[in-house]
């Protein structure tokens, strides 16, 4: 399982969303979770003798499409990211967060595969090749196991990583100088707004009293 490869998908997808403007931390937050969620199925490790060739094994019911495109529209659906008015560009993006994961896990090492067709097909898939391997949880996490994974890792997804936050960067860098100068506009517009109306006609008595 890609863990960084997966949170920077989900960061990636929330800098495609609007990439003009510094990232949302609601949108981030939610395409993190849509991106990660596929792996809510290890709270079945317990009884993962018994649920070894069922779709609630590791990598089969959570990680299908289906599961995927479901999760992404329920989240828009709830309001969950996305401006009013752009939640269709909201949907793409959160079904593309969401079937990353099982896209990514079929090109990893030493698993079963993937159910990626279920509820149609119990099926598991693998990618012709792999890109990645299994998720050490046996190792220490500074053994030479961990590092290698880790560094694979930084090495697939590091350019994906630097684009969404550089793009942050260069947003954030941008938006500054428009508000500094929508601030000093207004602060003109308001001196030049005081009234400068003078009366230019004054009032003169209708006769003069002349001394003798």
């Amino acid at each position: 399982m890609p863990t960084f490869g997966h949170l920077v998908v989900g960061v990636a997808a929330s800098r495609g969303l609007d990439p003009r403007a510094p990232l949302r931390r609601r949108d981030t937050a939610a395409l993190v979770a849509l991106a990660a969620l596929p792996d809510l199925d290890i709270l079945g490790a317990p009884f993962r003798p018994a649920l070894f060739h069922t779709p609630l094994a590791h990598r089969g019911a959570t990680h299908a499409l289906a599961f995927g495109l479901a999760a992404a529209a329920a989240a828009v659906a709830l309001g969950l990211l996305g401006a009013p008015g752009r939640r269709r560009r909201a949907l793409l993006f959160a079904a593309l967060a969401a079937i990353s994961h099982p896209l990514l896990d079929a090109f990893t090492r030493g698993s079963l595969g993937v159910m990626l067709l279920w509820p149609f097909s119990d099926v598991r898939f693998h990618a012709p090749w792999y890109l990645f391997e299994t998720t050490p949880v046996k190792e220490g996490l500074w053994s030479g196991a961990w590092v290698t994974f880790l560094a694979k890792e930084v090495l697939v997804f590091g350019p994906l990583a630097i684009w969404a936050l550089w793009s942050r960067a260069t947003s954030t860098a941008t938006a500054t100088p428009t508000t500094t100068a929508t601030a000093t506009s207004t602060s003109t517009s308001t001196s030049t707004s005081i009234p400068t109306s003078i009366p230019t006609s004054i009032p003169t008595p209708a006769s003069i009293p002349t001394p003798e």
